[in-house]
């Protein structure tokens, strides 16, 4: 599990598919006026599929307290991550304050899902997966109140109202039926049914991401922006993972919650800042070109962070 290439394999074919998703957009199979369409099957009906598939019945969040400590955990790191990002973003060579606040947005961001989640599933097993998502609820909440107040300069209570969305009901709803014991009850036809959809959710969605890439790479800067991309990829991939395996190094976490902390240091900026910052009045450029700069390294520090978190966390 632990072996350099075993990781690579898990990780090349999630490139792979974001790769289908650019040339379908240059090929004009996967047009603009269906991505909105698609965005929602993904986020309200794919993903909650996924999420009750994984959730429910886990005994990793029926027994002990990997229910509760896995969210508190991903809230605290995703809000020390952005606030540090902030910090780091004035030593960016961005002058525009609306681009200095992308740039704390998409570092402080890891990819808590589109890479995380088949990641987990390929390395690990159902109840590691499943405290995945427990973690990713507090990591939604970090990024609709801390994130998005760190983009907008906004306030963090009317951000933190943007956190309700069907992820993050659906997550929190398992994790109480788990609690209450009346996951038990629930229909197996609604399971097989969630069961069914549940394997669409990362490949659509990772499509998707794919044909975000096509549609902003002619803006990104490549040349002029070298010191952004640079400077992103040093605290996304060094500093970044180092604080968290040192974290989760030095406190009591579960075996389960170690493995996703693993993954989670290892993972390159979230591609999800890239929507976030064309509805938010963020830079998508300047978004995308770090995405890109640390998704690239990724090829090569995701194995190697994965090979020293599990000698360093498991061992």
């Amino acid at each position: 599990m632990s072996g350099f290439s075993s990781v690579l394999s898990s990780v090349i074919p999630v490139f792979l598919v974001i790769g289908c998703g650019l040339v379908f957009r240059k090929a004009g199979i996967l047009t603009k006026e269906v991505d909105d369409s698609l965005f929602k099957v993904i986020l309200r009906l794919l993903i909650p599929c996924l999420i009750i598939d994984s959730v429910l019945g886990n005994p990793a969040l029926v027994e002990g307290n990997n229910a509760y400590v896995s969210p508190i955990f991903g809230f605290i790191f995703i809000s020390f991550s952005f606030l540090f990002a902030r910090l780091v973003s004035l030593a960016s060579g961005l002058n525009e304050v609306n681009r200095r606040r992308t740039f704390a947005m998409t570092v402080g961001l890891q990819n808590w899902g589109y890479m995380a989640i088949p990641l987990v599933a390929a390395l690990y097993d159902r109840e590691t997966l499943g405290v995945l998502f427990a973690h990713n609820l507090g990591v939604e909440f970090g990024l609709w109140s801390v994130g998005i107040m760190v983009l907008t300069g906004g306030s963090l209570g009317g951000s933190l109202l943007k956190a309700i969305n069907p992820p993050v009901v659906t997550i929190f709803t398992c994790l109480v039926l788990n609690y209450l014991g009346f996951w038990a009850y629930i229909p197996q036809i609604a399971l097989n049914t969630a069961g069914m959809l549940a394997p669409c959710a990362i490949p659509m969605s990772l499509i998707l991401v794919g044909a975000a890439f096509y549609d902003n790479l002619k803006a990104v800067q490549f040349r002029s922006d070298w010191q952004v991309a640079a400077t992103g990829s040093l605290m996304r991939l060094l500093i970044l993972p180092v604080c968290m395996l040192g974290a989760a190094c030095l406190l009591p976490l579960s075996t389960e919650l170690r493995q996703v902390v693993i993954v989670q240091a290892a993972m390159p900026c979230g591609v999800f800042p890239v929507f976030i910052c064309r509805h938010y009045g963020g830079h998508a450029p300047t978004a995308l070109l770090i995405v890109l700069a640390t998704s690239v390294a990724g090829l090569l520090t995701i194995p190697l962070w994965v090979y020293l978190g599990t000698e360093w966390l498991l061992k």
